[in-house]
């Protein structure tokens, strides 16, 4: 009997006391597999990582749309480029066995977006003839870690938007836009042949990830439209009441940028000072909107570089003419636009592909920054003629829909009208409907690149005030085109200025090329309150001074510096500038300005041989000017009058003054 119990306690000491799949010992269990993803919904390209952990393993396994041996717990990033559903298993064994846990990804794109150079470009020609770059906004890391503008709100301020867009309606605040003509809430465009503001909401807020069209820098931004541009809806007292300056239409209480692509037409004189009303306008909105933070006001510079006169192009320097691209004058400045002589409005000049700047930017000492607008987009292939500075490409955006009304329409002969490339042909097979165009250009297409960056900044840190915006832009923008410079009978027409606070500025590019990853960075990182309380000094005038300048001479003008002392509880730092200039001289072409501080910078502020001709009669204008950003208040200003021609007419400076914002 002994012997018996023996020989059973050995048997059930072999067989360790159970059974268990796959030589597992019955005493450990099975592994436990957990497993998650930062992100299972977002837009391609894109990324998210992956996170696993497995108690009672000794080894993990990838497969599905991975693949590879891992160990018991990591996470891995996952970098994803096509559109679809992914599946990610992970599966772990050890001694108690195996076990396995799986996780789907949606991954959405828009079917256009290869082609928005613009937003991340990797040498793409969105159909024009060639790409001669590869710069972009640098917006790519910003949309893959989930920041896609949601919480903002642009306003369309032009000439229309279809609200009811396959692209864009999912975006609009219902309820919220204003049509000037019909004074009610759909802001229908005014033009059938291609609408404006249209094709500019694209660029700032088409929905991403559904599966159609194209993207918007900040594809989760909300859209209202207030059509004042264009026909007898383009008044002072309707642009009041869109700016957010009266309580008419407009419902601009939940706008936080302001996006104004137009501007003034270049002529022959100089513009009067901007209208009092308006500029009371736009302060309101910097005092009031946003909760006191500020209304964001963001504008083109203008496309005025050459000169178009009864079908031809002329560009404008000693020897203005048809043929004489290379003379490197502009023959419109900037601050011509009267927007951009005040502090309140963010100047957006254009790049192309290639990071310099766009054949049409104008450029001026009141430029802010550079956004992308292309160039014309034409196809020489496709037909068959070239365009100065024309056959790289324009950016990708929607349109008016169907084939009937927009810039793509049927019936529209190839080489005509916007048909200058296969996209354009109303019978595309990537655009059969019409309903998106790829030849949006301008500063007013660099403008919305630039509030979608905004929208952006302000998904990162929503209390930024306007100051606030403007000193992250001015912070982290990149210099672009860094020998491009022109001395002129020995005086500075445009190069990188660095001034004495150390910050870089160019006239035709501000503070430079909009870095989108580095001003999201800094907006989440910016500490409120940093500026100050912002002070502006009052018009500080020489007076009549009736002072004047020779012909093919350089002078500074000492007798009539003029001195400003900052407040008592101010920093003493330069935000913005604004110069008032009485003039009387027969060829006001002729005349060049420059500004020096008290710190020492000169600064180039007025270029010679635009196309103003007409006599200014001591008129006033105004110049606005960044350039000077961060420098000192305090001290002498001294204005710098050349005549760059040798023809013995001079002219004569009646007065001029000064008025600086700062903290």
């Amino acid at each position: 009997m002994k012997l018996i119990l023996f020989f059973i306690f050995i048997l059930m000491t072999s067989c360790g006391g159970g059974g268990g799949s796959g030589g597992s010992v019955s005493n450990i269990p099975a592994p436990e597999v957990n497993l998650s993803a930062s992100k299972t919904n977002f837009l391609v390209p894109g990324n998210t990582t992956i996170q696993w952990s497995s108690n009672n393993a000794s080894s993990c396994l990838a497969s599905g749309d991975w693949s590879g041996t891992y160990g018991t717990s990591g996470t891995e990033v996952i970098n994803i480029s096509l559109a679809g559903t992914k599946s990610f298993t992970m599966t772990c064994e050890g001694p108690g066995g195996s076990n396995n846990n799986s996780i789907s990804l949606s991954l959405n794109t828009d079917p256009l977006y290869s082609y928005q150079w613009h937003l991340k470009n990797t040498g793409q020609t969105n159909f024009a003839s060639l790409s001669e770059g590869t710069h972009d906004l640098n917006i790519e890391d910003v949309i893959s870690s989930g920041i896609t503008g949601l919480g903002a709100i642009i306003a369309i301020v032009d000439t229309g938007l279809e609200l009811t867009h396959e692209d864009l309606s999912a975006n609009v605040v219902t309820g919220k836009s204003y049509d000037y003509s019909d004074q009610d809430n759909n802001p229908e465009p005014i033009n059938s042949l291609g609408d404006h503001g249209t094709s500019i909401a694209g660029l700032t807020s088409a929905v991403g990830g559904n599966n159609i069209g194209v993207r918007g820098v900040a594809p989760n931004s909300k859209i209202v439209g207030f059509n004042v541009i264009g026909g007898s809806n383009n008044t002072t007292s309707n642009m009041i009441d869109a700016l957010g300056g009266a309580s008419g239409g407009a419902d601009t209480q939940q706008v936080d940028i302001f996006n104004m692509s137009f501007g003034a037409n270049a002529d022959r004189f100089f513009p009067s000072p901007l209208n009092s009303s308006i500029e009371a306008a736009f302060k309101n909105g910097a005092d009031n909107l946003r909760s006191g933070k500020g209304a964001i006001y963001v504008t083109s510079a203008g496309n005025h570089w050459s000169y178009r006169e009864n079908s031809n192009i002329y560009y404008c320097g000693p020897n203005y003419g048809v043929n004489n691209s290379a003379e490197g004058f502009p023959c419109w400045d900037a601050s011509f636009e009267t927007k951009l002589t005040i502090p309140y409005v963010i100047g957006v000049a254009s790049l192309k592909e290639s990071g310099i700047r766009s054949s049409y930017s104008s450029p001026g000492s009141s430029i802010w920054i550079s956004g992308f607008g292309g160039e014309y987009g034409n196809n020489q292939s496709y037909t068959g003629y070239a365009v100065v500075g024309g056959n790289t490409p324009a950016l990708m955006a929607t349109d008016q829909s169907s084939c009937s009304k927009g810039y793509v329409r049927t019936g529209i002969d190839v080489g005509s009208g916007l048909n200058i490339n296969s996209f354009q042909s109303g019978s595309h097979e990537e655009n059969q409907n019409c309903n998106y165009t790829s030849t949006v250009n301008g500063t007013s297409a660099a403008t919305p690149t630039i509030s979608g960056v905004i929208a952006l900044m302000l998904e990162a840190k929503n209390n930024l005030t306007w100051r606030d915006v403007k000193h992250i832009l001015a912070s982290t923008s990149d210099q672009i085109d860094l020998n491009r410079q022109k001395t002129f009978l020995g005086v500075n027409q445009h190069r990188w200025i660095t001034n004495a606070a150390g910050y870089k500025h160019h006239n035709w590019y501000g503070f430079g090329k909009i870095n989108g990853v580095a001003a999201v960075e800094a907006a989440r990182a910016y500490i409120s309150g940093s500026l100050g309380t912002f002070n502006d000094s009052g018009w500080v005038s020489s007076g009549t001074i009736n002072t004047s300048f020779d012909s093919f001479n350089r002078a500074i003008f000492n007798n009539s510096a003029l001195n400003i002392t900052k407040p008592t509880s101010s920093n003493g730092k330069i935000e913005f500038i604004r110069v008032r200039i009485s003039m009387t001289t027969s060829n006001p072409n002729h005349v060049g300005l420059e500004l020096l501080s008290p710190d020492g910078t000169i600064v180039p502020i007025l270029s010679p041989y635009s196309i103003i001709t007409n006599n200014p009669l001591s008129s006033p204008f105004d110049i606005g000017i960044s350039s000077l950003y961060g420098e000192n208040i305090s001290g002498d200003w001294k204005l710098i009058v050349s005549d760059y021609t040798n023809d013995g007419i001079g002219g004569v400076i009646n007065s001029w003054q000064i008025r600086i914002y700062g903290n």
